[in-house]
């Protein structure tokens, strides 16, 4: 069997964690498999248009060859349609993986324009199964499609893990991790933030892919800035002592699947979070951190585990052994793995 994983980009987050990560199970099951980015990775100046024609007629012809396509949610429907209508033509086998309401406009917080929606129920009605990060996606990916599996895009307990050495005599440091597109929701949060900063020993650590630290951070040195890398991730969170996510809530953010959340309680981290679509159900309210409705409630509950060790202590071992029985690497990567067989069954191998 070989499948031929079509993402946005190695390098986006959907991708590491709903494909990456699961490739060394594939491996180990002598299964073959080819990642093809949407774009071209390099182009010839002058001959740009050449080079993505060449690259869409290989990615095409590699799906052509395939046992089964998995085609992660997509950033390019509109100016890459053809393409696209392309590939279903040549690919029945078609499993569409999915982590975000890619139908509500995210600007506006409605529904996205019907030109797109007829894009995406073309995608949803032709795909041969259809995994969702968490049930509210499901929801609108069943009103096209029956063949729907829920699967959280789960987080590696052996990569991500609790820091032994936490010093007794530092700062606490409250620690959000997010791309630059999150920033927003953590700027609504910052008048809390910096009151709370002044009324406590913490510190703040902002951890994002822009090198510079933005406008809406500076003039505060308890505010610190470091620019996020891949290779020292799992060590960046270990120095955080909580973890936040706030959020609005509108129907683009319930289709959020709260896996900043899973990665701070992996490294055994109390979180604070807004209670907004799948932070709901994987904070456990009181036991692995706290839901914080608005500010006087955020600036509550952040107090309280700034000023109780024990309690930070205690709820990160909870959020721990909550990754690890429920939102583990590990535990899907068996049915992840179950699904791509059955719908790569009874399709020519490979050449």
């Amino acid at each position: 069997m070989r499948i031929a994983f079509f993402v946005l980009s190695p390098d986006t987050p959907s991708t590491r964690f709903r494909v990456l990560q699961y490739l060394p199970a594939l491996s180990a099951r002598q299964v073959k498999f080819k990642i093809v980015a949407m774009e071209p990775s390099w182009t010839v100046p002058a001959l740009k248009k050449p080079c993505r024609l060449w690259h869409y007629l290989r990615a095409l012809f590699t799906a052509w060859r395939c046992d089964l396509v998995f085609l992660q949610k997509p950033g390019f429907i509109v100016n890459r349609w053809p393409y696209l209508r392309s590939l279903f033509g040549l690919q029945k086998n078609v499993i569409f993986d999915f982590d975000d309401a890619i139908f509500i406009d995210l600007e506006t917080g409605l529904p996205q324009a019907e030109s797109r929606l007829r894009k995406l129920e073309y995608i949803l009605t032709r795909s041969r199964w259809v995994i969702a990060g968490n049930p509210y996606l499901a929801e609108f990916a069943r009103k096209y499609n029956r063949q729907v599996e829920i699967i959280p895009t789960p987080v590696d307990g052996d990569r991500y893990r609790p820091r032994q050495d936490r010093p007794l005599d530092r700062s606490v440091i409250i620690g959000w991790m997010g791309t630059d597109s999150n920033l927003p929701y953590l700027f609504t949060l910052i008048p809390v933030l910096r009151e709370l900063l002044a009324e406590t020993d913490a510190r703040l650590l902002v951890i994002s892919n822009p090198e510079q630290k933005p406008a809406e951070l500076e003039g505060d040195a308890r505010i610190v800035w470091r620019t996020w890398q891949e290779e020292t991730e799992p060590e960046d969170l270990a120095r955080f002592d909580i973890g936040i996510m706030p959020l609005a809530d509108d129907a683009y953010t319930r289709g959020k699947c709260g896996f900043k959340l899973l990665q701070y309680m992996a490294v055994g981290i109390p979180v604070v979070a807004s209670p907004v679509g799948m932070n709901r159900e994987i904070v456990e309210d009181g036991i692995s951190g706290f839901l914080a409705v608005d500010e006087k409630d955020w600036l509550e509950k952040l107090g309280c585990l700034c000023r109780d060790r024990g309690l930070r202590e205690r709820m990160g071992s909870a959020g721990r052994k909550r990754i690890e029985e429920k939102y583990s690497l590990r535990r899907f990567s068996v049915p992840w793995l179950t699904l791509l067989q059955t719908a790569a069954v009874d399709k020519k191998i490979c050449r």
